[in-house]
């Protein structure tokens, strides 16, 4: 047989659950690589942004706020198996009560177990039959026969009766299936305290489409069977819920559907539930507004429609169409007529509202909830930042920021799969905090962005890294910052760890802390090395490059010193310039442009200072001129991808300045430094090309660039390979 399981106040919590979206609708990518959020390029549009719930979220404090009697049977096995183990479960207990000798129990137990898989066998069949039904390109074959099986001789007459209407149901005779359930039914109570429950459940499933007020009657029945201590072995009481909703979802009664789901997610089956109601709604909203004064009416149902309509993760545009606005101001309508002021609710409702540009309701709803809510607040900024009042704005910002919850006060039994943060206040209510896997902090990201347009730099670099933006903080660092200001904020703010420090070493981190304070000592060390500040970067490194760097900056203090002779010098140079160009992503990388070690290098996509330059949608926070200024000072030059491939190639030909002429080693030098930079940038490697065919004429190596006019090909032992390139067209060879 198969039974199918279908603000915080600024001093208390408010009762809203917000999930916050970190990035900008351009950052999200449909497949590819992953980039982190970033805020710096958008601007206004960042600050302009409308928050969105998280739905699952609301369900699950409705959940908190309530409970059911029915509980759901959980079982690590498939459905199957679950209602087979069941079944004979169900068939020992009822044995045991009977006059059978043991060896005959245990006859009729097998006896009914093998019966029961050949059904089983048969269903599975059935199943792989018709999920291979479209293959149109094949022929589709005959459906599988049934083995119909015997129904075990010593059954109790619950059992046997119910197991024949089970053999019916399979055959698709509904009609004899039909008759055997109800004859179940027509025992006496003391002899179908087993499958009476069993029986009503599936009566009630066979009436669920063609007679769905028949099947209501029938799944409350189910319920109230348990209340009488009938055997509910499968949690059938529990399910029948979902089915007795979907029974009013068939007539369009979409409060009634909703109410009896939330009574299912109570029960322990939130999957169902959660996508069941998701469903419902989205008929519900197909329909019109026809339906929305009855959804009204029920406090959890219109806290649950509004977090719907709140976390419909659409782009704006399509929240800005006629439709939804339309179906948007019907709701508002719908809660106002059920609903007195200063509901919690409204702040709730300011946000959809606000989603979808309707900014003038929006700060009139927000009239109608209580002020204390850390939504309510946050909307109100933007909604101040939007008439131009900046200062009102971030000021009304920094308290949103202030009140929020600390993340040491988390409630970890709410923690979403890594992607939120959440607190319970001291009132039924949650808020979250934070928005994507990376914990970004949106709310003080936006704070991060008014401090920058102030010109408080460091303040601002602090805040965008404690939110989590660590793009738009490494850009403050790495472009906006003094090497001075950059160092002093480290050694303040995240200095040296002492105790656990190698647990920074590996790939994964426990807190967004600790991975803050890696990348940003990290930051420090690369751009000390880049401004030959070797002695002072050692530190900074993770401990995984320390040894790396120490030995690069060695032989770079020994290759420029003229106390070694000029065979150590070369070596040392020689072996700097190989390292620079090998480790220089993890060495002396720029963490955003040019090298965007932020990517490993792989991709030039994030913030830089053309784009802040551009202003482009930026007209209330635009980039101050000492914020240009500081950018453009710190630009290197040249300012071009594998910046460190050039500076390596720089080291190279120092190296090669004490190199000895028609040397093999020298010629594979100039060849092997040349070959790092010819396809970047091939007019500078054209002087190692010249150098190597005028110092080297007599190697084979030399002979073979004199005869290409450009590099040839080495193998891996630094000989001459077969195949034998030619020079790019964009560099004229002399």
């Amino acid at each position: 047989m198969l039974v199918t399981k279908w603000t915080p106040c600024f001093k208390k919590y408010t009762v809203i659950s917000v999930f916050v979206l970190g990035g900008s609708i351009s950052l999200v990518w449909a497949c590819g690589p992953w980039f982190p959020n970033w805020l710096l390029i958008q601007g206004d549009q960042e600050i302009l942004k409308a928050p969105s719930t998280h739905y699952k979220q609301e369900l699950k404090r409705i959940r908190q706020d309530s409970s059911s009697m029915y509980k759901t049977v959980r079982s690590d096995k498939n459905e199957a198996e679950q209602t087979l183990d069941a079944a004979l479960q169900d068939l020992r207990d009822a044995l045991m009560d009977s006059s059978m000798d043991q060896s005959g129990r245990a006859q009729v137990i097998e006896e009914h177990r093998v019966a029961r898989k050949s059904l089983l066998a048969y269903r599975k069949a059935l199943h792989q039959w018709g999920a291979g039904s479209d293959t149109w390109l094949l022929k589709k074959p005959e459906p599988p026969a049934m083995s119909v099986p015997k129904v075990t001789e010593g059954l109790p007459t619950e059992f046997a009766l119910y197991f024949e209407g089970a053999i019916a149901f399979h055959q698709s005779d509904f009609t004899k299936a039909r008759s055997r359930w109800l004859k179940v039914l027509e025992l006496p109570e003391s002899q179908r305290r087993y499958r009476s429950i069993w029986a009503e459940f599936m009566l009630g499933k066979l009436d669920v489409d063609t007679h769905p007020d028949h099947a209501l009657i029938r799944f409350r029945h189910v319920r109230s069977l348990l209340d009488q201590g009938f055997v509910d072995s499968l949690g059938l009481a529990a399910s029948s819920l979902g089915w007795a909703a979907r029974s009013h979802l068939r007539q369009s009664q979409y409060r009634e559907a909703i109410d009896l789901y939330l009574e299912q997610l109570n029960t322990g089956d939130v999957p169902s539930a959660d996508v069941s109601i998701r469903w419902t709604l989205d008929r519900a909203f197909r329909k019109g507004p026809r339906s929305f004064a009855d959804l009204a009416q029920t406090p959890k149902i219109r806290r649950v429609v509004t977090a719907y309509l709140t976390s419909r993760h659409r782009s704006p545009w399509d929240l800005h169409v006629p439709e939804e606005i339309e179906l948007v101001n019907a709701w508002v309508s719908a809660v106002e007529g059920a609903t007195s002021e200063k509901d919690p609710l409204f702040e709730l409702l300011a946000l959809a509202v606000y989603q979808r540009g309707l900014y003038d309701l929006s700060e009139r709803l927000l009239g109608q909830a209580p002020r204390d809510g850390i939504l309510s607040a946050w909307l109100r900024s933007k909604l101040l930042f939007r008439k131009g009042h900046i200062q009102a704005a971030m000021d009304m910002l920094t308290q949103v920021v202030e009140h929020f919850p600390n993340p040491q006060d988390m409630d970890a039994t709410l923690h979403d799969s890594g992607a939120t943060r959440s607190l319970i206040g001291d009132q039924p209510g949650l808020i979250y905090r934070s928005a994507l896997s990376n914990g970004s902090d949106q709310p003080q990201g936006e704070l991060g962005l008014h401090l920058l347009h102030r010109g408080d730099f460091i303040k601002a670099m602090d805040t965008l890294l404690r939110a989590g933006y660590w793009m738009d903080g490494a850009y403050v660092a790495e472009r906006v910052l003094s090497l001075d200001e950059l160092k002093e904020y480290v050694d303040r703010t995240w200095p040296a760890l002492t105790s656990n420090a190698s647990s920074l070493n590996g790939v994964r981190f426990s807190t967004q802390e600790e991975t803050t304070h890696y990348r940003i000592r990290y930051l420090l060390a690369r751009r000390l090395a880049r401004e030959n500040q070797d002695r002072e970067a050692t530190a900074y490194y993770p401990s995984k490059w320390r040894e790396q760097h120490q030995l690069l900056a060695m032989n770079l203090r020994a290759g420029r010193s003229s106390a070694q002779p000029p065979a150590l010098r070369a070596k040392a140079l020689w072996d700097a310039a190989r390292t620079t160009r090998y480790f220089g992503l993890e060495l002396i990388a720029t963490e955003l442009g040019p090298d965007w070690a932020i990517h490993d290098g792989n991709f030039e996509e994030g913030v830089t200072l053309k784009a802040r330059q551009s202003r482009d949608g930026n007209t209330k926070l635009t980039p101050t001129k000492e914020e240009l200024r500081r950018a453009a000072e710190t630009r290197l030059e040249p300012f071009q991808r594998y910046h460190y491939r050039l500076r390596a190639a720089d080291i190279a030909w120092n190296a090669l300045q004490w190199m000895p002429d028609n040397e093999l080693d020298t010629a594979r030098a100039f060849c092997e430094a040349g070959d790092w930079i010819k396809n970047i940038n091939p007019k500078a490697a054209d002087r190692f090309y010249k150098a190597l065919v005028r110092r080297c004429p007599d190697t084979e190596i030399g002979k073979a660039a004199e005869q290409l006019h450009w590099f040839p090909a080495l193998d891996e032992n630094g000989n001459l390979a077969i195949d034998k390139p030619k020079p790019p067209d964009s560099v004229s060879v002399e």
